[in-house]
């Protein structure tokens, strides 16, 4: 994996900056990614099959409780990372009956230059030590190529501070409308109540201004059953009752005050 980071801001910045940002970043994080795989999958068909493992984000697939993406410099860097789900997914239906399985990792902080570079003079003894080390992220990846030509393919592993690291009990994925456009999948099913629209089976979402306590352990519920979030947390659950109101706003991990300080702004962090 080749990463880069450096805060990018759609207010601040300016033109010349926002497609140099945008060169950097998506050229190293995705481009990357993408030339990587395309070079070593005929590889890997040649030899029966194999795994590919590419490094996503927590942005893609937070902790619990808390909503998708990063902070509000770095809609270039989530960008790049959205793109590498996009592969991750759509490799993993094209090669899966080849024996070439592909999943991503989605870690946290986890003790690397990246992340000392971007906490700065933050990065305290005390701050490292509730990072992750980069051993815990090896023997995650280990145990998921142990799984052998059946195990889990096309997930996005979450791996947070504070949480156990170890792979999810696996559970079954919801259909590819790509691939069974007839069958509806698992989250609309789930969204349908008989209380909307009497006479319709189509499902209806509706919006509140703030959440309650049972459509957040709703919403919850549903993102440990979420096919392209496969969280070292998650269980295998029955489907949660849908609550009346059928919507809300998860709170974002960024929006509250930081463990560490970001550096100068034109910075730039590589992992």
């Amino acid at each position: 994996n080749a990463g880069i980071w450096r805060p990018t801001d759609p207010i601040a910045d300016d033109w010349s900056k926002a497609q140099a940002d945008w060169e950097l970043i998506v050229n190293t994080n995705l481009r990357g990614v993408f030339y990587t795989g395309r070079a070593c999958i005929p590889h890997l068909l040649a030899r029966g099959g194999g795994h590919i493992v590419n490094i996503a984000t927590d942005h893609i697939c937070p902790p619990p409780g808390f909503a998708t993406g990063g902070g509000t410099r770095m809609d270039v860097y989530d960008a790049s990372k959205w793109g590498i789900n996009g592969l991750t997914q759509s490799w993993s239906k094209r090669l899966k009956s080849h024996g070439i399985r592909v999943n991503a990792l989605c870690m946290d902080a986890t003790d690397s230059e990246m992340v000392r570079f971007a906490a700065g003079a933050a990065a305290t003894p005390a701050v490292v030590a509730q990072w992750m080390r980069p051993e815990q992220m090896g023997g995650l990846v280990l145990d998921l190529i142990a799984e052998g030509p059946d195990g889990r393919t096309g997930e996005n592993i979450g791996a947070w501070m504070g949480h156990t690291v170890a792979l999810a009990i696996t559970t079954s994925s919801a259909p590819n409308r790509a691939i069974a456009a007839s069958t509806k999948c698992r989250v609309s099913l789930a969204l349908r109540t008989s209380a909307t629209r009497a006479n319709t089976s189509r499902p209806v979402l509706r919006s509140i201004s703030a959440p309650t306590a049972s459509t957040l352990a709703w919403v919850s519920q549903m993102a440990m059953r979420a096919p392209f979030c496969a969280s070292t947390w998650a269980m295998p659950l029955p489907m949660p009752a849908a609550p009346p109101v059928m919507s809300a706003i998860l709170p974002s991990r960024f929006m509250t005050p930081p463990s560490y300080v970001l550096r100068d702004r034109d910075a730039t962090a590589n992992h």
